[in-house]
This record gives structure tokens, sequence and C-alpha cells, in this order.
């Protein structure tokens, strides 16, 4: 499997190869029902596309429809499907369905404009200890909201939603690199994301949005 190989390669063979990767991903179809093969699977299809990669432990990479590496993560612990699925596609307040339902306020104005419903939801399902550290919980949306906009808590996701959706939220397509097993996962995803970090930089690309785990290095 893809992963697997990737795992014995270099800093410099995996940087050449994971470059290639890109281009073969961008030369070919997207995915569709009528075109199985294509290996960019628009976000909104992916639950949907049965693709085998998705009973598999792996990395998953985000990118633009023009080609801009934006996130990799890994599914170590659970399939690529469900991670995806708990994380990223599925429900209102997924980090895909915010992106799209609020697209045009997380482009002008960013995520703090979302809606005092949604900044609770997050805080409360994201930053439950910190809210009771600091006797929060029982705080109403509108408090809650000004706790989150005001930086404290956790906003990672909320972020990133306005990343995808200053980037196109409807052109995002999703990819995967599946391996044989869970065992090194978590080592094969800092060493794709610290080639793919640097590969974005020399392209001229934005970072990717892989802040914490590029810079624990």
């Amino acid at each position: 499997m893809l992963g697997d190989e990737w795992r014995d390669l270099g800093s410099e063979g995996l940087y050449l190869t994971y470059g290639q990767w890109i281009s073969s991903l961008m030369n070919g179809p997207l995915w569709s029902p009528e075109c199985p093969s294509g290996r960019r699977i628009p976000w909104r299809l992916v639950l949907g596309s049965g693709v085998d990669e998705l009973r598999r432990h792996g990395l998953y990479i985000f990118a633009t429809g023009t080609g801009i590496p934006r996130y990799i993560g890994k599914a170590q612990t659970e399939s690529l499907r469900e991670r995806l699925s708990h994380r990223y596609l599925s429900g209102a307040f997924s980090q895909f369905q915010i992106a799209a339902n609020y697209s045009d306020s997380l482009c002008s104005v960013g995520w703090k404009s979302l809606p005092d419903h949604v900044l609770a939801w997050y805080l409360r399902n994201q930053a439950r200890r910190f809210l009771n550290r600091n006797g929060m919980a029982n705080l109403d949306d509108k408090s809650l909201a000004v706790v989150s906009r005001s930086g404290k808590g956790t906003n990672v996701r909320l972020r990133h939603a306005e990343d995808l959706a200053k980037h196109g939220i409807e052109t995002i397509w999703i990819s995967m690199i599946p391996t044989s097993s869970a065992q090194g996962v978590a080592e094969l995803e800092e060493k794709v994301v610290r080639v793919a970090s640097k590969w974005n930089i020399d392209k001229g690309y934005p970072p990717l949005m892989n802040k914490q785990l590029v810079e624990s290095g």
C-alpha cells in the first residue's frame, strides 16, 4: 500500500515522491460514480464513495481544486472512514459543513463571525475540560460565544473551517494514503507533514494547517 511504501523512504526520496503523487492526482480525474478510478474525491462524495481505502488506517489529505494541499491527518485508532466522518464530514457542526454553511462570512470576516450557537456548541463539545475547570459549563450560548471570540478554550477546527472556506470549500477534495496496519501511522504522519510543509513553501503556497505538528520539530 502507498503508506507502507512511503514509510521506507528518506526525506529527500519522500519529498520527490510526494510531489510526483500530487502531480499525478491533479493530472487524473476527480472521483465520481461514473469515474470510480479517480483518486481525488470531492468532500461531499467521500462517505458515499465506497472506496476500499476508507476501510483502512493511514493518512488523508485535503487540497484545493487547484492542487494546493491544506491539511494532512491520520487515522490510527479508527478507519479512515470513521475518522473523516466523526471529525470532518458528518453533521451540521462538522468542520466541512460549517465551512460550507457559513462560507461567505468566514471568507469576509473570519471564524469569529460564526453564530453564537455554533461557537457555543464547539466549546461544549471540544473544550469541556476547560469549561468545567473555569466554572463555565452552564453558561448560555451568548456567553460562551463571547468566551470563544476572546480566543479562550480551543478554536482549531473553526480556524480550519475558515481556511477551507477561503480556499473554496466546494472545490476541496480528499485523497487517502492507506497503510496495511495501524502500526507506525503517527510516525508516518509526522514524516509526511514535514515533507509536505516544505513542498508547500517551495511552491510558494500557503503553509499547511498542520501548524502544531510542523512547529514541534
